[in-house]
């Protein structure tokens, strides 16, 4: 695979990779002797910090609901917008500014260059938000939406105000936030019992989705966000449960004939399909089974080493996973056709040398 030299910029800091060559004219009789002399490549690396913008929350406006409601929604969405690490949230609003006027002169002097408002009204069941973007520097208005939100005391409340502050960071950037998420864990209770927990991003809606009373693993969420794989020691020897959180329906993944350890599993992103790994086994490594029609067992990689910790590219095409191929004491990282085939080394190997890779995961877009 060939990785590409070039710029990459990205929310607050910028990645440069410069390749400089030096050339000379070479005459052919004079080559061998200046052979040696010549200077080559050289690679070298460009850390550069980028200033996020400044962006003020102007106080919402509501007569529906009450303050109170009004109050939680902008605090819902000037969380998001702070964690969204694409800004730097104002924190002091001068009295002046508060109502429904935008004041782009006085927002410029204070130094804002995003400005949003707010405004809840009233929508039979449930309330409407009205959220605008402004652009202080041009003094102008960029983006207006509407999103519904149900009652206060609904479920649903939260995460609705989530996806609507997602839509502002899109409005902003081009690409949309992660509020709108729930992360899965592991945590182990008083007891000493190790469960899956979900939480929202914001550390709100903490929930336990399983109660094993057993050392359960590696939860991983399905593309959808509807079910959760992870590996769990319930039924004594580790193996690879799927539980749909609408239903509660769980099942197990079949069994490699030689039984093992199953371990690490990881959706591919149509969610038809899970990877992962088995270990202790006369054909350890990394396998394949479509989750969607229960079926189609496929072997990748593996046999005579630890194939573990499979990871597919958000495009599908790839997987990357750790190995021991190189030695138990160095396990390094290796990338592969998502359907197998040759695997080439992603980390810095040298061989002789020390290093330590494990976990890969991919970012969201693939880079």
């Amino acid at each position: 695979m060939n990785l590409p030299l070039g710029v990459v910029q990205s929310f607050g800091f910028r990645l440069t990779v410069t390749l400089c060559v030096s050339m000379g004219l070479l005459a052919s009789s004079g080559f061998a002797q200046e052979r040696d002399s010549l200077p080559g490549v050289s690679l070298g690396l460009v850390y550069e910090n980028q200033p996020q913008p400044a962006l003020a929350i102007q106080p919402f406006t509501g007569r529906f609901g009450g303050a109170d409601l009004v109050d939680d929604v902008e605090v819902i969405v000037g969380r998001d917008l702070r964690n969204s690490d694409r800004f730097e949230v104002m924190d002091s609003i001068p009295a002046g500014l508060v109502g429904d006027v935008v004041d782009y002169t006085l927002w410029d002097r204070l130094g804002a260059v995003w400005l949003i408002t707010g405004q809840v009204e009233g929508a039979g069941e449930g309330y409407i938000l009205i959220l605008e973007l402004h652009d202080v520097v041009y003094g102008q208005s960029v983006e207006r939406g509407r999103f519904r939100i149900p009652d206060e005391a609904d479920s649903d409340f939260r995460m609705a105000v989530h996806r609507a502050s997602d839509e502002l960071v899109r409005w902003a950037t081009g690409d949309p936030g992660m509020a709108a998420s729930r992360i899965a864990f592991t945590m182990t209770d008083n007891q000493g019992n190790k469960d899956i927990y979900v939480i929202d991003s914001d550390g709100e809606n903490l929930d336990r989705i399983t109660n094993y009373r057993d050392l359960t693993l590696s939860p991983t969420w399905s593309p959808d966000g509807n079910k959760v794989a992870f590996t769990s020691y319930k039924s004594e020897l580790p193996r690879i449960y799927e539980l749909d959180l609408r239903t509660g329906e769980e099942n197990m993944l079949p069994e490699v004939r030689g039984g093992g350890d199953y371990i690490t599993p990881t959706y591919h992103p149509d969610g038809t399909t899970l990877a992962f790994a088995v270990t202790g086994n006369a054909r350890s490594g990394i396998f394949t089974y479509n989750v969607e029609r229960n079926c189609c067992l496929v072997f990748l990689s593996g046999g005579r080493w630890y194939d573990l910790s499979p990871t597919y590219s958000p495009d599908g095409q790839w997987m990357a996973f750790n190995t021991n191929r190189f030695g138990d004491a160095v396990p390094q990282i290796m990338l592969m056709p998502s359907q197998g085939g040759d695997a080439e080394t992603l980390s810095p190997y040298e061989y002789g040398g020390r290093g330590y890779f494990t976990a890969p995961d991919w970012s969201p877009v693939g880079d």
